[in-house]
């Protein structure tokens, strides 16, 4: 939740930047208050069903023929681009709640820094030195879950193809997911009714989704000066595609240079 609204509100600063009949703009308010909508209502279903909407007036696109292939194809791919990178600051947070220094032999390293893209990328690097990722190893112990967390971690940061499938397997749990939340959305439009807490949890998914997106869509507009959504949504996707060519790169080809910065940095950014 908090990250979520760190998104809203940088998109808010966003918005306030641009003339309000822009299309972008239009559309990221038009979102915005079916969430709020979404947000005020006491029906669970009412809740649901405005979160839905949401996420689907901001995802129509005329690139397909009907407004849930659009979803089910952007929203993963969306999502899968900074897996990696959330997964990391995830774990740079979770050392933090436990205390657990970053100051190496060697090199310190501030989690607290603002530049977080910079903090990962530094993170990513101390789990490929043997010398500072064994003392990471060691201070982790400090708690089972930090240090099984570490574990996985050192797992997909240590081998590149490990680290391609999680990604691919993140994306494909997102889309089945978003192939059971459309399924819900149509049975509450038939029978208006869903089961109290499958619609609370299936609800804040769609949150999440709805974030997600938004910041992605915010942050290629921002680096890429673009206002055109369509664009934007087809960025998205070909750097998805992008990734996937890379990482299926012959195996004489070392995997860890065909990635490129996505092997370094955790975020799939080729375009």
């Amino acid at each position: 939740l908090d990250s979520s609204s760190k998104v809203y509100s940088r998109t808010v600063h966003f918005i306030s930047q641009k003339e309000h009949t822009n299309h972008l703009s239009q559309k990221l308010l038009s979102s915005f208050s079916y969430s709020n909508l979404s947000r005020a209502s006491l029906a669970l279903e009412e809740k649901y069903m405005n979160i839905w909407i949401a996420v689907e007036s901001l995802c129509r696109s005329d690139a397909y023929d009907n407004i849930i292939d659009s979803i089910i194809k952007l929203v993963p791919n969306a999502s899968a681009l900074r897996y990696t990178y959330r997964k990391v600051r995830n774990f740079i947070e979770d050392c933090n709640r436990c205390q657990v220094s970053f100051a190496f032999s060697t090199e310190k390293i501030d989690t607290k820094a603002s530049n977080k893209e910079k903090l990962v990328e530094d993170v990513i690097a101390v789990f490929r030195n043997p010398t500072l990722n064994a003392e990471l190893d060691n201070r982790c112990k400090c708690n089972s879950l930090l240090h099984q967390r570490y574990i996985e971690l050192l797992g997909w940061l240590s081998d590149p193809q490990k680290l391609v499938d999680m990604v691919t397997k993140h994306h494909q749990t997102v889309t089945w997911h978003l192939n059971r939340l459309y399924r819900i959305r149509n049975e509450i439009a038939h029978s208006g009714t869903l089961q109290e807490i499958s619609a609370v949890r299936y609800t804040e998914h769609l949150y999440d989704y709805l974030a997600t997106i938004v910041s992605e869509i915010v942050r290629f507009s921002e680096s890429k000066q673009m206002d055109s959504l369509e664009q934007i949504f087809a960025i998205i996707n070909d750097n998805y595609l992008e990734f996937l060519d890379l990482a299926s790169a012959k195996k004489t080809i070392d995997k860890t240079i065909a990635l490129g910065d996505f092997w370094k940095t955790g975020i799939i950014s080729y375009l």
